[in-house]
């Protein structure tokens, strides 16, 4: 195995034995120094071309960053919730499920017919049965339609048959509260 200067001798030759060795070990480290700048700026390049090509290739799919004013399904977003209306209506117990939906979870529910409208009134009328020829009024409410003006920003174009629910609201009856206590219902009511 042997020959001159071993396993180092064979690969680097007479590089640190001739004249200029360490002006030439200089010159390989300043290489090597030239070759790692040179792959990292093309590595960046190549990332930041990738995403000119494949904004050039899908250029008919819209893009996440076309519509920045349209919130991401995994963005916190505020939502200026209302507080709920004390009312003294019964009610049947229905809508009372509880749904985590903090900033770990969401609450996502199907639209009656895709209209939030529909949707809520049905909750509305099945939470608290004495609702059941109130509906004009409720829908005429300014508190149902701020509730139905928050939904309807919640609705995935894609899936117009949902909506998310914003966090911090975790029963229908919550979401309800927000909008039936408005409604003043005579005795003849209370059957």
């Amino acid at each position: 195995m042997g020959g001159k200067g071993g396993i180092l001798g064979r690969i680097f030759g007479n590089l640190f034995s001739a004249r200029g060795g360490k002006s030439k070990i200089l010159m390989i480290i300043a290489g090597i120094i030239v070759w790692a700048i040179k792959s990292i700026l093309l590595g960046a390049g190549v990332v930041g071309g990738s995403k000119l090509i494949n904004n050039y290739v899908n250029k008919d799919k819209p893009s996440e960053n076309n519509n920045p004013e349209q919130p991401k399904p995994t963005q916190q977003t505020h939502f200026n919730i209302p507080e709920a209306i004390p009312n003294s209506f019964k009610s049947s117990n229905d809508g009372n499920q509880y749904h985590t939906n903090d900033g770990s979870s969401i609450w996502i529910i199907p639209l009656l017919n895709k209209d939030v409208a529909k949707t809520l009134i049905w909750w509305a009328t099945s939470i608290y049965p004495e609702l059941k020829g109130h509906e004009s009024e409720i829908t005429n409410s300014t508190p149902f339609n701020n509730m139905v003006s928050i939904l309807n920003t919640q609705i995935d174009p894609a899936h117009p048959e949902y909506a998310t629910i914003p966090p911090g609201l975790h029963t229908r009856k919550e979401v309800v509260d927000r909008f039936a206590g408005i409604v003043k219902l005579d005795k003849k009511d209370f059957k």
